[in-house]
C-alpha cells in the first residue's frame, strides 16, 4: 500500500519511513506541501502522514491540497509532538481522519497505518456494494395496490 509522509524535519520523516518500510508499506517523502499535492495527484497514495508544527491556517491548507484533483481520498494522519484537546479536534474538523504523537512508537505507528488500511478497504467495499444495489421501482399503482392490502 502506497503511504506519504509529509514532514519538513528529515529525522522524523526518515525515521517514520524505515519503521513502515520494514512493515511492508511502499513509502514516499515530501517536505513541502506542494510536493506532497503533486504527488497525490500523480501516484494517489492511500495514506498521507502529515507532521503538524501547529500553525492552524496551514492544517486547513494541507487537508484541502492533498485531497484536490484526486479521484480517492487518501486517509490523512496528524502528527505532532503535543496536541491539546482542542488541537486535535480542529485537525479532525479539517479533514483529517487520525492522529499520533510524536516521538513514535513504532508499533502504534504500524498499528495507525494498518487502521487506515483497515478504514479505506471498507469504504470501498461499501462503495462497490452501493453501485451493485438497484433500488425497487414502485409505480403509483402500486403503491395504492399495497395500500389496499394493509
Amino acid at each position: 500500500m502506497k503511504l506519504l509522509i509529509l514532514e519538513s524535519n528529515v529525522d522524523h520523516r526518515l525515521e517514520i519511513a524505515d519503521i513502515l518500510a520494514s512493515a511492508g508499506y511502499e513509502v514516499f517523502l515530501a517536505n513541502t506541501v506542494e510536493e506532497a499535492a503533486t504527488f497525490c495527484q500523480i501516484t494517489q497514495p492511500l495514506i498521507v502522514m502529515f507532521g503538524w508544527d501547529g500553525e492552524e491556517n496551514l492544517l486547513r491548507a494541507v487537508s484541502q491540497e492533498l485531497k484536490n484533483g484526486i479521484t480517492r481520498n487518501p486517509y490523512l494522519v496528524l502528527m505532532k509532538e503535543r496536541m491539546s484537546t482542542k488541537q486535535i479536534q480542529f485537525g479532525l474538523r479539517c479533514g483529517f481522519d487520525d492522529f499520533i504523537f510524536q516521538p513514535k512508537n513504532p508499533g502504534e505507528l504500524i498499528v495507525r497505518a494498518g487502521i487506515g488500511e483497515r478504514i479505506l478497504g471498507l469504504n470501498s467495499f461499501a462503495q462497490e456494494s452501493d453501485s451493485q444495489i438497484t433500488a425497487p421501482k414502485f409505480s403509483r399503482q402500486r403503491r395504492v395496490s399495497m395500500k389496499q392490502k394493509v
